[in-house]
């Protein structure tokens, strides 16, 4: 075995373990710790938290690579006057501490590090 290729990422290579699966792919725990953490975030900056509705976890988006974590989705909620409106965020968090580098709500980026 020459290389080993998970995606665009090396996982053997020239004789070599130079990642593992696991680095690239998340457990279903993973991405029910991710869901309910970025649930929280985004409830925090709504007009109507109550309201919010997220989908079921399989229409969530969830991304690994070398160092960072990707999370995308979207929610259901009602705005000051309201009327229901659906939001698409996405979260990218620095997969070593566990912070957050950037949060897009609605194609505006809330945070940027």
């Amino acid at each position: 075995l020459y290389q080993l290729k998970y995606g665009d990422n090396y996982l053997y290579k020239k004789g070599k373990v130079v990642a593992k699966l696991e680095d690239y792919t998340f457990t279903v725990n993973e991405m029910t710790k991710w869901q309910l953490l970025c649930e929280d975030k985004v409830k925090s900056i709504l007009k109507s938290p109550s309201t919010a509705k997220f989908p079921n976890i399989t229409e969530w988006g969830f991304g690994k690579d070398k160092d960072t974590i990707t999370i995308q989705g979207y929610v259901d909620s009602e705005n000051g006057f309201g009327a229901e409106l659906r939001s698409k965020f996405q979260f990218i968090v620095n997969k070593s501490d566990e912070s957050i580098q950037s949060f897009i709500f609605d194609g505006e980026e809330l945070i940027n590090k």
